[in-house]
């Protein structure tokens, strides 16, 4: 800490706010934490969403070393590194190379690096900063965990140490992934948060209508002693970010309260509430299955493939989920309803577009499905779509939702008696958890229509839901096509 005081003052000194700025847990939780790790780390590598945003950390970093106070404390990591023929080794956007020996290399992920070494040195620390954006879609988190995997990570050394910081602002997002414990890399990864501004906070409880139309806060323990609740005009204080940014936004950034959006066309999905409960999976009396159609080009809209089954309590359970794009992906898609029919059977119940008329000619003439198509896709009919969805969404009498999700994954002997893995729903979640309303202009009328992108895992399963509402009662224009098994 004396360390900090002395050499960076302008963040954590007297020159802050004309007082010792405290530290809070948190900041004594990593700071403990660097004091841990061993060896030296010679070679560093900053990650961050874009190649420009990293080129501007690095950037920084080098203003760092040039301060006064660090470069009268290490003169040598201020000077630029010089080669054998006294050429200047690095120090340009992408790479800081001081002369005494110590690197940072910028790293977008819309970029990617593979084989990242300074000479035969392989990085030994790698810091990640704003990975996640607050509109980033699952196809996106998916493009960014790929290039994470598999160029950021596989260049590290032997020992190299990990550090990541970035608030919560995406749900389904790298960041809330390791938080969360689902992610599958770092595993042996110590979170520490997220840490909200106020402790023991309720909005219901601790925020107050003003008169003028701000938010009093009435309640809450401040995290850190620099952030207080209140304070006298011109210094921080938490009541001062909510006069700044609003309730909605004070609640998502500070508060990390990412289940208060307002603009999630299901604000009422919680993973909580609609994940499995039961180690045991019940009998079903039905299954549901339902087809959404995209292309062969990489950046085609997904096809997919989902199964609900219906128990006898009139509870419907998300089981299964494919989704693809790229070369042959009908091939790929036909696989995927194969294996659904020898996971439950030939007697699942499908339902497709009503727009697909080629896809829905062409799965009857090969698969000999039982299909039943919807009628052409109306700007009514997709909202009908929403809303009987939405209605299985709270809670019943007995306070649980009548539509499930598995998350986890269950290994079944399938209808054709051999053993199937299912569950396992993370896409669903991901797109349910982002599927927002499209933002409107200033003066046009406030819609329900949803950003039509990333959605064909959920758009599947309102097409089995609303075949699962058909079933009894045809509506006009409907088709079916009776099974030939």
């Amino acid at each position: 800490m004396r360390w900090l005081r002395e050499l960076f003052p302008e963040y954590v000194g007297m020159a802050t706010h004309g007082y010792l700025t405290p530290f809070a847990d948190f900041h004594l939780e990593l700071l403990r934490w660097v004091r841990s790790v061993p060896g030296e780390r010679a070679y560093a590598v900053y990650v961050s969403d874009t190649q420009t945003q990293a080129e501007q950390h690095v950037e920084n970093i080098g203003a760092m070393l040039g301060a006064p106070r660090f470069a009268a404390a290490y003169p040598e990591m201020e000077k630029r590194a010089i080669g054998r023929f006294g050429s200047i080794r690095g120090w340009r956007r992408t790479r800081l190379w001081t002369s005494a020996g110590w690197t940072v290399d910028a790293a977008g992920l819309d970029r990617g690096m593979r084989g990242a070494r300074r000479e035969n040195i392989r990085p030994r620390l790698i810091v990640f900063d704003d990975l996640d954006r607050e509109n980033d879609s699952p196809t996106v988190t998916q493009r960014k965990r790929r290039n994470l995997t598999r160029s950021i990570l596989p260049t590290s050394g032997p020992g190299c140490a990990f550090m990541g910081v970035q608030n919560l602002v995406v749900r389904g997002g790298i960041f809330t992934e390791l938080a969360d414990n689902t992610a599958d890399y770092l595993i042996k990864r110590r979170v520490s948060g997220p840490h909200p501004a106020l402790r023991n906070f309720t909005p219901e409880r601790d925020l107050a209508g003003r008169p003028d139309g701000g938010w009093e806060i009435t309640g809450g323990d401040p995290t850190w002693d620099a952030m207080p609740r209140t304070a006298p005009p011109g210094q921080p204080s938490v009541q001062g970010l909510i006069d700044t940014y609003g309730r909605e936004s004070f609640l998502i950034e500070v508060q990390q309260r990412l289940v208060d959006q307002t603009d999630l066309i299901f604000g009422t999905f919680s993973p909580e509430l609609h994940a499995f409960p039961f180690a045991q999976l019940p009998a079903f009396v039905a299954y549901y299955g339902g087809l959404d159609f995209g292309g062969e080009g990489d950046s085609a809209h997904n096809s997919s493939v989902v199964v609900l089954g219906l128990t006898s309590g009139n509870r419907l359970v998300l089981l299964y989920e494919w989704y693809g794009n790229g070369a042959n992906v009908e091939e790929r898609q036909m696989e995927a309803i194969n294996e659904a029919h020898a996971c439950f059977g030939f007697g699942i119940r499908w339902t497709q577009d009503g727009d697909e008329r080629t896809y829905f000619q062409t799965l009857r003439r090969r698969a000999g499905m039982a299909l039943l198509r919807l009628a052409a896709r109306t700007a009514n009919s997709a909202k009908n779509r929403r809303r009987q969805f939405g209605f299985l969404l709270p809670k019943q009498g007995d306070g649980r939702p009548r539509f499930f999700y598995l998350e986890r994954q269950v290994v079944i002997t399938g209808f054709d008696g051999n053993q199937h893995t299912i569950g396992g729903c993370k896409r669903f979640r991901f797109e349910i958890e982002r599927w927002k309303r499209k933002a409107v202009a200033p003066g046009e009328a406030f819609t329900d229509d949803p950003v039509a992108i990333d959605d064909d895992v959920l758009v599947g399963t309102l097409y089995a839901v609303e075949g699962y509402t058909m079933v009894e009662d045809l509506p006009q224009g409907a088709q079916t096509v009776q099974t030939r098994r």
